[in-house]
């Protein structure tokens, strides 16, 4: 363990010393944050495996949240896996 002695240490040096610590440690601790992966009402379809009817449906119904950019309509991924995961579970508890 190492022992430091701090002597003639003014108080905005010592403020300036742990506002630094402190910060290099909550830099670790939140990662920043990656943009959405957004995709195209082809790409859903694929991954969901299903028609693009269906997938208008979902999207007014609000199953899937979409967005418009421009005259282009996108997802985000997560939403997309998130309403897969909703779906699997409707599908099963049904029975």
């Amino acid at each position: 363990m190492e022992s430091t002695i701090l002597q003639n240490v003014s108080v905005s040096e010592l403020r300036n010393l742990i506002s630094e610590a402190v910060a290099e440690k909550v830099k670790h601790l939140n990662p920043p944050q990656k943009d959405p992966e957004f995709i195209t009402r082809a790409e859903v379809v694929k991954i969901l495996g299903i028609s693009l009817p269906t997938l208008n449906d979902w999207t007014k119904r609000g199953i899937i949240p979409a967005l418009r950019i421009g005259s282009r309509v996108r997802y985000k991924k997560q939403d997309v896996y998130q309403a897969l995961n909703q779906v699997e579970t409707l599908k099963y508890q049904r029975g």
